[in-house]
């Protein structure tokens, strides 16, 4: 029945505006009312304003601010001490992308850990204008489900994105990835978060089957752009084909802290340029499933 209805949506052009719907009404419970009213009034600073409960639930899964905070804040520090084991500071690094930054869930926390310049990227129009008017610190941009970014080849030090290719079509999953290895810097690093062993449950048992294959599982493609479209990636599909072009520097399962059970990625891309092959952009932009 939901399958029916999400096709009928999307056919009629309203699935957006009914999933955007349903996220704010999500923030009409008593109990989230109060509390979020209570941090509003703790929490909501000039130089970091806390975003509308449709955003904060496009964002984090909940309408709860204190989810978005404490999720956030977490995930910042995973960042930094994730570098930490693998011999980089956060401190040290010049320029850092978020990719998928929504409405600054985490990126809001990295002035506190470093002068970085901090760059956000969203397809989600309405949060990158939110974040341009009230996170004052970064530099924001409006991304497109296309593998292309309006960054320079090198741009970045560190790219982090989580809960990004959880949500993209295979079509879409190696053209990203090389479009963000494109826009590192030699040496740069690569960190990520995907759904992993720990979601099997989650799954079908036909689906659970493709998994163990070491194949990729994908729901709901045909709602490209939302976070109800949701892949699932078994360690050996992302370490032998969806990152094969980056060095793996740690793979932690359920390591991804602030997003919670999943995996985490820590990959560096290689000193030496290797020209990367397989599926072009235009291909896999034509293949997406409609």
């Amino acid at each position: 029945m939901k399958r029916f209805a999400t096709r009928l949506l999307l056919k009629v052009g309203l699935f957006q505006t009914v999933f955007d719907y349903y996220n704010t009404t999500r923030g009409l419970d008593f109990g989230i009312v109060r509390s979020n009213r209570r941090i509003r009034k703790q929490a909501n600073t000039r130089d970091f304003p806390l975003p509308p409960i449709a955003l904060v639930t496009s964002a984090a899964g909940t309408p709860s601010l204190r989810w978005f905070l404490d999720s956030g804040s977490t995930a910042a520090e995973c960042i930094r001490d994730v570098l930490r084991r693998n011999g980089t500071e956060i401190g040290d690094l010049g320029s850092i992308l978020d990719f998928g930054c929504g409405c600054g869930r985490v990126i809001r926390h990295l002035p506190g850990l470093t002068n970085a310049g901090v760059f956000g990227v969203d397809v989600n129009a309405r949060a990158i204008r939110w974040c341009r008017e009230h996170l004052a610190f970064g530099t924001f941009a409006i991304g497109d489900l296309r593998p292309k970014l309006s960054f320079a080849d090198g741009s970045f030090d560190l790219v982090y994105a989580f809960s990004v290719f959880t949500h993209l079509p295979e079509p879409l999953q190696q053209p990203w990835a090389h479009e963000l290895r494109r826009v590192l810097r030699p040496g740069g690093l690569l960190l990520t978060s995907l759904h992993g062993q720990s979601y099997l449950p989650d799954l079908t048992e036909s689906e659970q089957s493709v998994f163990r294959d070491n194949k990729l599982v994908v729901r709901h493609a045909d709602t490209l752009g939302s976070n109800h479209s949701a892949s699932y990636h078994p360690p050996t599909y992302a370490i032998e084909h969806l990152f094969d072009e980056f060095e793996l520097m740690e793979h932690r399962p359920e390591g991804a802290v602030g997003n919670p059970h999943q995996d985490l990625y820590l990959l560096r891309k290689p000193s030496k340029e290797v020209v990367p092959t397989g599926l072009g952009v235009d291909d896999a932009v034509e293949s997406i499933p409609v």
